[in-house]
This record gives structure tokens, sequence and C-alpha cells, in this order.
């Protein structure tokens, strides 16, 4: 829910993300839930930008959940 423990975890993911310089997420809030956005709006931008983005996105969450004990390996 957009108070709860998964909207601050979604939200600690985007600054994450947005701290790196290398992507930009932004969020909205659907059906009560705290969900990250990423558009791709550039003509020249390639599937490798899009793979790269979500490799960053996927290796912040990874650091995030193993700060807070939550590493799932």
């Amino acid at each position: 829910d957009e108070g709860g423990g998964g909207a601050e975890a979604n939200r600690e993911l985007m600054e994450a993300v947005n701290r790196t310089g290398k992507a930009y997420t932004t969020h909205t809030v659907v059906g009560g839930g705290y969900v990250l956005r990423f558009a791709v709006g550039a003509s020249l931008t390639e599937e490798r930008h899009v793979d790269g983005a979500w490799s960053l996105v996927q290796e912040k969450a990874k650091e995030l959940m193993s700060g807070a004990g939550l590493d799932r390996r």
C-alpha cells in the first residue's frame, strides 16, 4: 500500500537508481501501490540501454535488500 513498507522500499530503490545518474525513474500510485516507472522516449534508445537500466535497478535492489538483511540468494 502507499503508506506501507513496500512503498518505502520502492521509494528508496527509486532514489538509489536516480542517484547514480545512469537512469531516471519516477513513481505513481496504482491501486494503492507505490509503483516505479521508467519511460523510454528517445528515438535513439536501443535495447542495450533498456537492458542496462534494468540491470541497474536489479543491482540497487539487491544492495538495498542486502543492507536490510533481506538478501534472498
